[in-house]
């Protein structure tokens, strides 16, 4: 036990570097041309630690879980700060332009030169990729993005590529290539493991089919809640249609799971709109809720409209009562036997609030309001 109290004392001091070189990048004396040096020594560290940990590993088997425990948290805390120090260099690192005389002369990323040539060197703000964490819905766009800014990148090293890639990783993912050292032969390895195991076609269609049978109900009549359904609805639809499935030639299956989720208002529009004795078209409902959803919308800033409307009338009331004071008995009669009544049903409230009127589809809204002679932009009657 003498040696595993010497290396586990070792494998402190080796993790102390980690720590001593988080603090000082987020420390206010951090200076950018010593996170270079000090990183390195960061780096020594890591095959440091890889070497000492493995040997306490195998001298030690029966703790084998909290030795584990212990790598996973020095690579993420070695992951995390290899990133902070990586976006430092990034964003002040020199670049070197050649003048006339063939002298190279130093120049900040960050400035832009005033001639046109100097403009092909301006550095972008580092990419973040989404993190990986194993769900088939998302394997695709974490493909695509991190093939389009790591992998097929020339100008990071494969090394590094293996830094972005288990930074990128969470769950399931990052436990596929734990027991991976992170050196660059590892690096191929580690990326072909993850597609072989992730870029399943049949899984992925079968995700995006379950995402759909388990969308939310529309539980509510809102614009909001309608769009978020629809919204997720086409994403799903989408992601088939890449992996070359036509959901929308579907018909009645995927209608019919649809339907299943609108709220009752929505379901007895669709049902009024949709042909009597045909299959209503996949695409068509998915336009009919694309449209649906913007009628809601204009609904409900309608109303918002009218609050404003009858806060003005009630503060104009309220003013007039306290500029006439007690010799407004009149005006206060009058405002009394005047009260605001719904021309729709006669309560006292305005048609925007009543739940007779909003009931009604918008084409029975148009007839009520001609039939009540009301204004169809206000709602309200106005004297001729």
């Amino acid at each position: 036990m003498g040696d595993i109290t010497a290396l586990t004392a070792r494998r402190g001091q080796i993790k102390a570097v980690l720590t001593r070189f988080q603090t000082y990048i987020r420390s206010a004396e951090c200076n950018i041309t010593q996170v270079v040096p000090r990183r390195k020594k960061v780096e020594e560290a890591w095959y440091n630690f890889e070497s000492v940990q493995s040997e306490i590993e195998v001298l030690d088997h029966a703790n084998h879980t909290n030795h584990s425990e212990y790598r996973e948290d020095f690579e993420n805390l070695y992951f995390e700060i290899i990133a902070q120090a990586e976006q430092m260099t990034n964003t002040n690192r020199p670049e070197i332009n050649t003048n006339e005389q063939g002298e190279a002369s130093p120049r900040m990323s960050s400035r832009v030169g005033s001639s046109g040539p100097a403009s092909s060197t301006i550095k972008l703000a580092p990419l973040n990729i989404p993190v990986f964490n194993g769900k088939y819905a998302d394997w695709t766009p974490f493909y695509d993005m991190f093939m389009a800014f790591v992998h097929t990148n020339d100008k990071i090293t494969p090394i590094q590529k293996f830094f972005h890639l288990r930074a990128s990783l969470s769950d399931e993912p990052a436990s596929c290539i734990k027991n991976l050292e992170t050196t660059a032969n590892n690096y191929e390895y580690a990326w072909k493991t993850l597609i072989s195991r992730y870029r399943n076609e049949k899984l992925l269609i079968q995700s995006h089919v379950k995402g759909i049978c388990e969308l939310s109900d529309v539980k509510e009549n809102s614009s909001s809640s309608l769009r978020q359904f629809s919204d997720a609805l086409r994403g799903h639809m989408s992601a088939l249609e890449a992996l070359k499935q036509q959901p929308s030639n579907w018909g009645p299956l995927l209608t019919h799971i649809i339907c299943t989720k609108l709220d009752a208002i929505t379901l007895s529009e669709w049902e009024m709109k949709s042909p009597k004795n045909e299959i209503s078209k996949v695409e068509d409902l998915v336009l009919f809720l694309d449209a649906r959803s913007q009628v809601l919308e204009a609904i409900e800033s309608s109303k918002n409209i009218s609050k404003i409307v009858d806060l003005g009338y009630e503060n104009k009331n309220e003013n007039r009562k306290n500029k006439f004071g007690k010799n407004n008995n009149i005006t206060t009669s009058l405002v009394s036997t005047s009260e605001i009544k719904c021309y729709a049903c006669d309560l006292s409230h305005t048609i925007y609030k009543c739940p007779s009127f909003l009931s009604l589809t918008v084409a029975e809204r148009i007839k009520r309001v001609n039939v009540l002679g009301l204004c169809k932009v206000c709602l309200r009657k106005h004297e001729v």
